[in-house]
């Protein structure tokens, strides 16, 4: 089966739409809560994750971008 063939498929172009939805609609809150310049977890520095997120957040302009 080839590219064009499954492109073309309306089953197919069904399901992408509906599937960026979800994306688009998973995304969302946690795009809207870090504009509002809220965190999106808060995480103990024991970990090297916790402490990296929070060195961005104390950064300030990084963690807006």
């Amino acid at each position: 089966m080839t590219f064009e063939k499954l492109r073309t498929n309306r089953f197919n172009q069904w399901v992408m739409i509906h599937l960026r939805y979800l994306v688009g609609f998973a995304f969302f809150p946690s795009g809207l809560t870090k504009l509002i310049g809220n965190r999106f977890t808060v995480l103990s520095t024991d970990t090297p994750i916790g402490y990296f997120f929070e060195a961005m957040y104390q950064t300030g302009f990084y963690w807006n971008f």
